[in-house]
């Protein structure tokens, strides 16, 4: 049993590793189009949608690697801060 944990702690290691590449992609890809000037509000709209999904998701997988033993709350409180960092600006707040 606790191999199987073991293995469900590795998989979301590489998930968590994942989205976490792709948040970074998107929220730099956020920034340049708003520094252009040149995207839509809707698509603006859309992309922070997105962002929030995604910070959403990772969240919960911070959760589930926390309940299988992995990370500590310290790990997962940093990564929501840096993640609130990321989006305040880009919905007007000063998180």
């Amino acid at each position: 049993m606790a191999a199987e944990f073991g293995d469900d702690l590795g998989r979301i290691e590489t998930i968590i590793a994942d989205l976490a590449a792709k948040q970074a992609r998107l929220s730099a890809y956020v920034d340049e189009l708003l520094d252009e000037g040149e995207a839509t509000p809707t698509e603006v709209a859309r992309l922070l949608a997105l962002h929030g999904q995604n910070a959403a998701r990772l969240g919960r997988l911070l959760r589930d690697r926390q309940a299988l033993g992995g990370g500590s709350l310290d790990d997962l409180q940093d990564l929501v801060n840096r993640a609130l960092d990321m989006a305040g600006p880009h919905l007007g707040l000063e998180l």
